[in-house]
């Protein structure tokens, strides 16, 4: 509570006004240096009105502005040559409700941010990602989503939301007000305007009991639809040039039937955390030059994991697991009947380019929505994640090749690109896959028609 009331304090300082001249050009890059860029100039606001001013003024000069939140986006989602809004300043709760366990905040808010104050507060958000350092409206702007055969993307849980258009407009939506804007601007891709405060409903904080287990690939695409739902909570991660994988389910659980961790469980993740990170990071490197010995890494990496134990934890804890380091990574939700269909084509495709490719290839899933550019938009989905690392940040081989095949794969299964990750759609290919789309794009036109929000991503999917 001491925390969050030295946030509400902070609302209460008079805010500055933010000087655009004074701020100079600079390079961007990701977290994953997969994407740069070097904006004219890079504001960071702290105030609604701030950006407000901004918008007018770049408006006023004929420019463009793109929004970025923590930047952990593998794509160039975020990327522009002019003026960047940065929001990490702009990043305060501004209310919470214990008696309805909703939760109004600033935009820029991280979700590790959110997790924490909501657990001072006896609340939760009823699912997670496997990183919490994305700002709220970067989580909802792209899709983002965790696993659960009845859980929806993280945007389904948003109740309201205050949109800045670019005539400088602040729009107040829900799904009682302005519900077409609302359905659009939960995964807006940053094309209607800056996304200010959200409310999020959230659920009495919870723990979570974990179970993994050791599962052949072939097993897990024998029974996938029964395994997707056993528990509120599921993954599973398939080892290529192996039959091998990790299957994980989880449900929630009160915090009086968690244990506390033993001494012997902490050595056991210091054990994983070296052999994890560091001993694979310089293997990985090794493989830049000795790319062969790729399936002999997973093989033995496999067998030397923690694969069969439970665990038990905080909710977001849990959720969370270690990325690693920097990566390459595409995702794309199918309909969940295409599950087998899609993971057999992948393993196909391995084989068949003599694809040296990098562990895990993750299996979530997702319920049906009504969010217009969501991937999870009519029906259940089954979210497939390739990756390849890049260890002390050098590129491995044939990136391109496998992404470009593993793509096109998804795509003629009815496959939907994760906004934020790589993908190679463009406007038809949205428009076959979205039946909301062209309601979308009248949507983006009247409150943009002058292009404002624009940049190269916006152009390849826009672009009629």
């Amino acid at each position: 509570m001491e925390r969050l009331s030295t946030i509400l304090q902070h609302l209460s300082l008079k805010p500055q006004i933010l000087t655009l001249s004074k701020v100079s050009a600079q390079k961007w890059t990701n977290w994953a240096e997969t994407a740069h860029c070097t904006p004219q100039r890079i504001v960071y606001p702290s105030t609604e009105d701030e950006i407000i001013q901004v918008l007018r003024t770049v408006k006023s000069e004929g420019g463009n502005v793109r929004v970025v939140g923590s930047g952990h986006s593998p794509a160039d989602i975020a990327c522009t040559n002019k003026t960047m809004i940065n929001l990490k300043n702009y990043s305060s709760i501004l209310s919470i409700d214990n008696t309805t366990l909703e939760v109004k905040c600033q935009a820029g808010t991280t979700i590790d941010t959110l997790n924490n104050v909501l657990q001072d507060n006896g609340m939760a958000l009823a699912n997670l990602g496997s990183i919490s350092e994305q700002t709220i409206s970067g989580a909802i702007a792209t899709g983002t989503h965790g696993s659960g055969y009845n859980s929806g993307v993280i945007a389904t849980t948003i109740l309201e939301l205050d949109l800045i258009t670019a005539s400088g407009e602040v729009i107040q939506c829900s799904r009682d007000h302005h519900q077409d804007i609302f359905l659009a601007a939960l995964c807006s891709l940053g094309a209607l305007g800056v996304v200010s405060t959200v409310t999020i409903q959230c659920v009495p904080a919870f723990f979570l009991k974990a179970k993994s287990q050791s599962m052949t690939l072939s097993d897990f695409l024998s029974d996938y639809d029964n395994l997707a739902k056993a528990e509120e909570f599921v993954r599973y991660h398939w080892y290529p040039h192996t039959n091998d994988g990790v299957y994980w389910k989880a449900r929630s659980a009160p915090a009086s039937l968690v244990k506390d961790k033993t001494t012997y469980d902490k050595l056991i993740a210091m054990k994983d955390k070296f052999i994890g990170h560091y001993t694979f990071e310089f293997l990985l490197w090794v493989s830049t030059r000795f790319e062969s010995i790729i399936p002999t890494v997973n093989r033995k990496y496999y067998k030397m994991k923690k694969k069969d134990y439970s665990e038990e934890g905080i909710s977001f804890e849990l959720f969370n697991f270690d990325c690693l380091f920097k990566q390459y990574v595409t995702e794309w939700s199918v309909p969940i009947e295409n599950t087998v269909q899609a993971a057999r084509a992948i393993e196909k495709l391995i084989q068949d380019l003599g694809i040296n490719a990098h562990f895990p290839i993750e299996f979530r899933f997702t319920d049906a929505d009504d969010i217009y550019l969501s991937p999870s938009y009519g029906g259940k989905r089954c979210w497939i994640g390739i990756i390849m690392y890049r260890p002390y940040g050098k590129d491995v081989p044939k990136v391109k090749e496998y992404f470009d095949a593993f793509m096109e794969e998804m795509h003629q299964i009815d496959g939907r690109p994760h906004w934020a990750k790589f993908h190679p759609w463009n406007y038809d290919d949205c428009d076959r896959s979205y039946p909301k789309w062209r309601a979308f794009c009248e949507i983006r036109d009247r409150l943009d028609p002058d292009k404002l929000f624009w940049n190269d991503y916006m152009e390849k999917i826009f672009n009629r």
